[in-house]
């Protein structure tokens, strides 16, 4: 990938070190700034004037009510830059403007757009709506981080789009970017709701841990210290076409693949079917959940299933745990099933847990790369020495 360099002037000494105290996003003063950069008060007071002079800080006086001076706190002015994090499913496509500190300005949420175009049209117009509700200026929303369904290569195009036409046709990132007007990242659905289980876990780190997203369909993200791990073409996860049940040369078979013929929840409400009356994942569960014999069958068996296709994922990456997540997955009736299912079959331990963040994991892994972009971008404002390099319009996620 081709990368820009331009010339600056050598960075005065200090101002990086102010930036990555104040990004831990408490207003302080200026001798706590000193205290905990370890500069001295004339560096420190010439780095916060040249910060303050590009529109980096803000100051706020607060009144204690004493006698003397009220102390100024300093900040990093989070309303100069913020980032459009979206999360795009085959139902239901969720916008939400973040900004440096993390906090949600404004959030929508609509039925997904049926193509790629008119997908790409909409995410604009939510982008609109958002900003106008959170008072931001659209020139302000400087990032965007999309999270979208099917196997992303490195260069941000798609295979597999799911329901949504024309997303594997071209390349999306650019569309995208055109309708949003600012740098885009695109990543895999469950790719993002991986990175969104890391932030809100930031233990599970340390190491290769991965989360098994089962919706509509079946999918996977494996973290390992940190970071995405994609493959050779973005198919790393595609864990719906392990061969374990069925006849593999089935053409439903290949196409949806053997795992998620098995453990998905369309695969639930074919069961389910075949029984009784047609019925969704969901109102099965519930249904198990109140008693129902037959539901409460049926989930033990789609939970010893999961359990084979969760030992198979298990022997090959060794993960310090596994996260069930996505619509189905992330349903707690769920994990003692599959637990109990593992314990029998299973000739080592796997820790499985249900996800901290549900259905919305996909939308904060999305904010948690939005905002990493928005303390990027102000990095690379104090870039140090005489070069620096200029990132890429658009890229893959670089995990959490």
């Amino acid at each position: 990938m081709t990368h820009t360099v331009v010339r600056q002037m050598a960075r005065p000494p200090g101002e990086a070190t102010v930036l990555e105290v104040l990004l831990r996003g408490d207003p302080m003063t200026r001798a706590q700034i000193c205290a905990a950069t370890g500069l001295s008060r004339p560096t420190v007071i010439d780095a916060l004037a040249r910060m303050a002079h590009r529109g980096i800080i803000s100051v706020e006086t607060r009144a204690l009510g004493a006698t003397g001076r009220n102390p100024e706190l300093i900040s990093i002015d989070t309303s100069r830059a913020v980032g459009l994090a979206a999360d795009v499913g085959g139902s239901k496509a969720v916008v939400a403007l973040v900004d440096l500190a993390g906090r949600v300005l404004a959030e929508s949420v609509e039925p997904t757009a049926p193509n790629a175009e008119r997908l790409a049209a909409q995410l604009a117009a939510m982008r609109r709506e958002v900003a106008g509700r959170a008072g931001v200026p659209l020139r302000s929303v400087v990032t965007a981080v999309v999270g979208l369904p099917g196997v992303i290569d490195e260069t941000g195009r798609i295979a597999h789009g799911g329901n949504i036409a024309g997303l594997d046709r071209g390349d999306v990132r650019a569309l995208l970017r055109r309708h949003l007007k600012c740098p885009v990242t695109v990543e895999n659905d469950v790719n993002i709701a991986g990175v969104g289980e890391l932030d809100a876990d930031p233990a599970i780190g340390d190491g290769t841990f991965v989360l098994v997203s089962i919706g509509t369909g079946l999918g996977m993200a494996v973290l390992h210290e940190g970071r995405v791990i994609r493959g050779a073409t973005g198919r790393a996860g595609e864990i719906a076409f392990l061969p374990l049940f069925g006849d593999l040369e089935d053409p439903i078979v290949r196409g949806h693949g053997s795992a998620e013929t098995m453990t998905s929840g369309s695969a639930l409400e074919r069961r389910w079917a075949a029984a009784a009356a047609p019925a969704k994942a969901e109102e099965i569960l519930a249904r198990a959940a109140d008693g129902d014999a037959v539901a409460v069958r049926m989930v033990v068996e789609f939970a010893a299933d999961l359990a084979r296709v969760i030992l198979s994922v298990a022997s090959v990456l060794d993960p310090v745990r596994v996260v069930l997540g996505g619509g189905l997955g992330a349903n707690p009736l769920l994990l003692e099933p599959v637990r109990a299912a593992l314990a029998r079959i299973a000739p080592f331990p796997i820790e499985v847990v249900t996800s901290r963040l549900g259905n919305r994991s996909g939308l904060e892994g999305a904010m948690a790369l939005a905002r990493r972009d928005l303390r990027d971008i102000l990095r690379d404002e104090l870039a140090v020495g005489d070069e620096r390099v200029v990132r890429p319009v658009g890229r893959q996620t670089r995990g959490a």
